[in-house]
């Protein structure tokens, strides 16, 4: 295990998310859970591109696998790491955004709330206004409402993953 999977697994425990990814879903929910992680604050040296679900990143892809690999022989290298005071702060503050009981509303609502944050912090889109935001979303093939845009860029603000005034 390296140190780039330890701090998948320290995120995704400290998160309360089962770490998984037998299914499409299951990776879609670490591939946003990491990259909102990290765009809160807390680097685990992952580079995301734009995909046809929003925010991917191959690295991290790979790294899943090979965690999950890992883990299935019942050695568990994090559990001789944890997370620092200023990291878990980080995890604290965004970990409502996850809390969910089906795992396919969490996976869609992640992707919304990645690729809403995505758009922005790459300057894809010039202003924080749903509609825009729905607009090119839907050219990507997402059918996110502008309702939807204005809940999570509203979700994004309160957790600090996004300013008043970004980009």
């Amino acid at each position: 295990m390296d140190m780039r999977q330890i701090g998948i697994k320290l995120a995704m425990d400290s998160l309360g998310l089962q770490l998984t990814a037998e299914t499409f879903t299951e990776r879609l929910i670490l591939q946003k859970s990491i990259y909102l992680v990290e765009s809160a604050g807390l680097d685990l040296g992952y580079f995301f591109t734009w995909d046809l679900r929003g925010p991917y990143c191959r690295a991290l892809a790979g790294d899943g696998t090979a965690l999950m690999e890992e883990l299935e022989t019942d050695y568990d290298e994090s559990k001789n790491w944890a997370f620092d005071e200023d990291c878990l702060a980080v995890i604290k503050n965004i970990r409502p955004l996850f809390e969910s009981d089906d795992r396919s509303d969490l996976a869609q609502h992640l992707e919304l709330l990645a690729s809403v944050h995505f758009l922005l912090d790459r300057q894809q889109v010039r202003t924080p206004n749903p509609s825009t935001i729905s607009l090119t979303l839907k050219e990507y093939g997402k059918p996110f409402s502008e309702s939807e845009v204005r809940d999570a860029l509203g979700e994004l603000r309160h957790y600090g993953l996004i300013t008043e005034t970004q980009p």
